[in-house]
């Protein structure tokens, strides 16, 4: 098996919600640090002192179970039926993002619902799902996986080429 060890990576950058599911597999498999969706959002987490957040996606919850592995903030799933309604919304409708239309309604319930049960702040495990917010969303704070996932990439590559360049520059004074 060739890892990615061999090929001169020093980072894996897991992107796909069901790659995360199988992340220790992939982990194991590839002999390089992963910069997985969990690390990303458990660090936002800590950062922004998120304590519980609603995470709502329109595939199976059960592709986001890695969610549950964040430490530190209590991540609340949408529940099946919900997103099996936006998914069904998400499949080949032409109207899907028109205010009308019943995705919209679907996620302004939901909303409505973690608005009830205290969560403040809510993570979007797709960039699709920005454009069914209702207006009425200031009082929630509103994240997408992937931009916190991209931000966090990108500061891990930087600080893994800051110590290249670190330790390029100790072998030099030596």
């Amino acid at each position: 098996m060739i890892t990615a060890f061999h090929t001169g990576v020093d980072r894996l950058i897991i992107i796909n919600d069901l790659m995360h599911s199988k992340l220790h597999k992939i982990t194991v498999g590839v002999g390089v640090p992963v910069i997985s969706l969990t690390d990303a959002i458990q660090a936002f987490a800590r950062k922004e002192q998120i304590e519980r957040m609603a995470v709502l996606c329109h595939y199976s919850p059960d592709l986001y179970s890695h969610y549950q592995g964040v430490k530190g903030c209590h991540m609340e799933l949408c529940n099946r039926e919900e997103a099996a309604e936006l998914n069904t919304q998400f499949s080949g409708s032409p109207n899907l993002f028109d205010e009308s239309h019943t995705s919209v309604q679907i996620m302004h319930d939901i909303l409505s619902r973690c608005r009830q049960d205290g969560v403040k702040h809510v993570l979007l495990t797709s960039p699709e799902l920005v454009y069914l917010l209702p207006e009425d969303t200031d009082d929630l704070a509103i994240y997408c996986s992937d931009e916190i996932h991209m931000q966090y990439a990108a500061e891990a590559c930087l600080a893994c080429m800051q110590q290249d360049v670190n330790t390029s520059h100790n072998v030099r004074a030596q």
